[in-house]
């Protein structure tokens, strides 16, 4: 990616830290994450990273336990790496079928005890329904 981005003269990039289709998160290699540090600081290339698709902390407990704990280890990847900030899309509820039942409410994401925010910033995209 570093050597696409140099070839094409760019000065910011956003990338995936894992398969963007993918819950798992697997391990890099050694040495990895200092190389692509160094690359990135060598080019002043700026990056941030997106957050897989799957996740969907506005979904159901158990959509959004896992997309808690998914987030979270993007956002500890994105800050080995030393990428700027990770894009993340917050996902839907499903209220299709009428409204959602009554259920206890869900803790804001900078209260999960999955998620600690350090310096890697967070852009976030919202929506409105049609």
């Amino acid at each position: 990616m570093l050597r696409r981005a140099e070839l094409m003269g760019e000065t910011a990039v956003q990338v995936f830290v894992k398969s963007n289709r993918r819950w798992e998160m697997p391990k890099l290699e050694e040495g990895e994450a200092g190389d692509f540090q160094v690359g990135q600081r060598k080019q002043d290339l700026w990056v941030c990273s997106h957050a897989g698709y799957l996740i969907n902390v506005a979904g159901s407990d158990e959509t959004r336990n896992r997309s808690i704990q998914s987030l979270a280890e993007e956002i500890d990847r994105a800050e080995v790496l030393g990428l700027r900030a990770v894009v993340v899309h917050c996902g839907s509820r499903d209220f299709h079928n009428g409204p959602p039942p009554p259920s206890t409410p869900t803790p804001p994401l900078d209260q999960s005890p999955q998620l600690k925010i350090g310096s890697t910033g967070f852009v976030s995209h919202h929506f409105q329904p049609r």
